[in-house]
């Protein structure tokens, strides 16, 4: 179909995963190979993919590379987005003779197939630079592949269907000329969604409705082997299940009634884990959690294969929904009956029981509850409120929910002392921010809450006891640990729970268990694993890119440098020689309560000092030098992380100074909410020469303060610490 004269576009809907782009990317190349049929290679754009994000067109590179690689260069493609460079090495070109690395080349000999952006190709219309890739393209445009279509909706659509007739102008091109093909996994199914969809692209190229097909893809269910259907057994137990091998296990399942009927509800259908399993599993009465882990390892079991060709019995996509944690909140009143028998029910703890939705009430004793707030560095939790001066009432506080929660998992690079309190942002009028704590905590105003109207007093007996605290000077000030609030939500946040930290939680764990990668990405960070998220917050999904990416830098480097460190260590005693010593121990032992001889106990005391420092462990060294040689010939630090590094530093760092600098970010400062090599307790810093100070190196005003030596040294190492180590 897309082949025929005239030429027609069609949309493809198929779920993901499903081959969508092999749908347009086989007859495209098809086209093209009819075209050169051994002659020169192919010069000038033919086939335009339009992307809506960069990660997108980067995730074709392979697929790309894989299709074109066995044309030595005659049928290539460019991926063509902010990141691509001016120029590369001819060395690293010439070894991907199927792609054009450059935009360079991209303008010298433009190549057939073009994946880039709605914003690049904006750019490449108005571009002089650009102006080139045009000129060898006149006239030659033959298809034009919108993925993601979906996303093409409003003022969005309007402007791509805009931009592609200034692109059919461009290339010197009629819509009636050019083959248009839309994909998506998420375009809805109601029976006239055909005609609308075919509407939406000829409405999008500018062509009739007629020119357009829909292609709806359909899920195509393996049959199983009638002489397993028809030899009906049980189920057999798991723990049997995961012993056999895949034949052995498909025969197995595939004999099953009831794992045949899982199989056919499932592709039809999706199903929760409380339905598979009593659909699995028929378990009479109410539904233990036990049943539902065993429901999922038969799952699992089904879903397995041993090779990657081989076919499971019962392909399973997963959909796990978390509830991030929005706050907590909690009741005002310490004898709330609600905490008692829980783990609030605690003299430690100053309030009642905790919610994890908003309320203004407990459904307990009918207190005020508010939301809970905890200080940033010593982890105190407080309640905050906001107090109406003119009669002494206290509300809740309700927080701003735009903040970007991305950014509180970055340490601020402000340096503390230098901030003035004068700057910190309060509201002003009527209405003042204030901390609920415990009545008897130091440095708060105890007070009397009335339950009903929430108004206060300091005169005794008035309701709920409570101790009120107030900024100092502009600023709170944490009464456990003394840290001083600046800012709004510097120190005293909310306690809330959001996409950010499950991310950063769960991705490590979901990496661990995805496929390692083939060829040369499987030597990579993580095996080569990889994993897609989404966010609907741009600002949020960037930061959370760079600070996965440090994690994994940071982490890597981590264990590099522990695993040196505890490859130094000091040989102990072997097994043998241990067993010996304490033979002789006991020897000695039994010898002197016999004799009483001061020989034989100072021959004793000795072996007890040799099986003393055997039982000690020594640490493991290793120069700042060596450390840094070390990093420089890890592979991943000498291979990955320079390509990683040469965008972010946009090409001005070498290649021998990343080392270095790894080195420095792990041990040069100890950030508040940060991790580090040292507050890991996975290596120290030590300064041999510090060892040696005496007493009388100690300056003259050091001495006269009386402070000790060990004081001394301990200064020396911070200033140590804190200047710039010598690579």
């Amino acid at each position: 179909m897309l082949r025929e004269d005239p030429p027609r576009s069609v949309v493809v809907t198929s779920g993901t995963g499903s081959g969508k782009t092999e749908c347009f990317l086989v007859p495209i190349l098809d086209d093209l190979v009819r075209q050169f049929d051994g002659g020169p290679k192919l010069l000038g754009t033919q086939a335009l993919f339009l992307y809506p994000l960069n990660a997108l067109i980067n995730s074709q590179r392979d697929r790309l590379r894989a299709w074109t690689s066995a044309f030595n260069g005659r049928v290539r493609f460019c991926l063509y987005n902010g990141e691509t460079p001016a120029n590369v090495p001819a060395n690293q070109q010439r070894q991907h003779r199927e792609e054009v690395l450059s935009r360079q080349l991209l303008r010298a000999e433009p190549p057939p197939i073009l994946v880039t952006n709605a914003t690049m190709l904006e750019y490449m219309l108005v571009r002089a630079d650009d102006r080139p890739i045009l000129d060898a393209s006149q006239g030659k445009l033959r298809w034009i592949v919108l993925d993601e279509a979906h996303t093409y909706v409003g003022s969005q659509a309007a402007e791509i269907a805009l931009l592609l007739r200034r692109v059919l102008h461009a290339f010197g091109v009629t819509p009636d000329q050019v083959r248009f093909v839309a994909t998506s996994a998420t375009i809805g199914e109601s029976k006239d969604t055909g005609a609308a969809l075919a509407r939406f692209l000829a409405d999008l190229a500018g062509i009739a409705d007629r020119q357009v097909s829909v292609i709806s893809g359909q899920r195509l269910i393996p049959p199983l082997d009638k002489r397993w259907v028809n030899n009906n057994q049980p189920l057999p137990p798991i723990d049997q299940i995961e012993t056999m091998t895949h034949d052995e296990r498909l025969a197995a399942f595939a004999r099953a009634p009831v794992a045949r009927n899982l199989r056919q509800f499932l592709a039809n259908d999706a199903g929760t884990l409380t339905e598979i399993t009593v659909r699995l599993l028929a378990p009479s009465g109410p539904l233990p959690e036990r049943m539902k882990h065993l429901a999922l390892r038969y799952l699992d079991a089904m879903a397995r294969k041993d090779q990657p060709k081989q076919e499971s019995f019962l392909p399973l996509r997963g959909h796990l929904f978390h509830r991030t944690q929005s706050g907590l909140w909690a009741c005002a009143n310490v004898g709330c009956s609600g905490r008692q028998g829980t783990a609030l029910d605690s003299a430690a703890w100053p309030f009642g029981r905790m919610f994890l939705e908003r309320r203004e009430r407990c459904d307990h004793c009918e207190a005020p509850v508010y939301e809970m707030v905890l200080c940033a560095t010593c982890g105190a939790e407080f309640l905050a409120v906001e107090e109406f001066m003119r009669d002494q009432r206290l509300d809740p506080q309700v927080f701003e929910r735009d903040r970007d929660e991305f950014q509180q998992e970055f340490e601020e690079l402000t340096n503390e002392e230098e901030v003035e309190v004068e700057t910190a942002v309060l509201p002003v009028g009527d209405v003042k921010p204030r901390l609920v704590t415990g009545p008897s905590c130091q440095g708060a105003l105890t007070i009397w809450l009335n339950t009903g109207d929430r108004t206060w007093t300091n005169k005794p007996g008035g309701g709920l006891p409570l101790g009120l605290l107030f900024p100092e000077t502009g600023a709170f000030t944490c009464p456990r640990c003394g840290a001083i609030e600046h800012f709004p939500q510097e120190n005293f946040r909310p306690a809330r729970v959001g996409a950010p930290f499950l991310l950063s939680v769960s991705i490590p764990t979901l990496l661990e268990h995805n496929p390692r990668g083939e060829g040369e990405a499987a030597n990579g960070p993580f095996g080569g694993r990889r994993l897609l998220t989404f966010s609907d917050s741009r600002q949020g999904t960037a930061r959370f890119a760079i600070k996965a990416q440090l994690d994994a830098e940071r982490n890597h480097v981590r264990s590099t440098i522990y695993h040196q460190v505890a490859a130094n260590r000091p040989p102990g005693l072997g097994g043998n020689d241990l067993k010996r010593l304490i033979s002789e121990i006991a020897q000695f032992q039994e010898a002197f309560e016999k004799t009483r001889l001061p020989a034989i106990k100072g021959q004793l005391d000795d072996k007890r000092a040799q099986l003393e420092a055997a039982n000690k462990e020594e640490p493991g060294r290793i120069s700042w030098r060596d450390a840094i040689t070390s990093l420089r010939h890890d592979a991943d630090v000498a291979r990955w992380l320079p390509q990683q590094w040469y965008d972010m530093a946009f090409g001005q760092i070498d290649k021998q100074d990343i080392p270095s600098f790894c080195l420095l970010r792990e041990l040069l400062r100890r950030p508040r909410r940060q991790n580090s090599l040292e507050t890991l307790g996975l290596v120290a810093l030590d300064y041999p020469q510090l060892n040696t100070v005496t007493e009388t190196q100690m300056p003259a005003p050091w001495r006269q303060l009386k402070r000790s030596l060990t004081d001394w040294k301990l200064l020396l190492k911070i200033i140590r610490n804190y200047s710039l180590p010598s690579a």
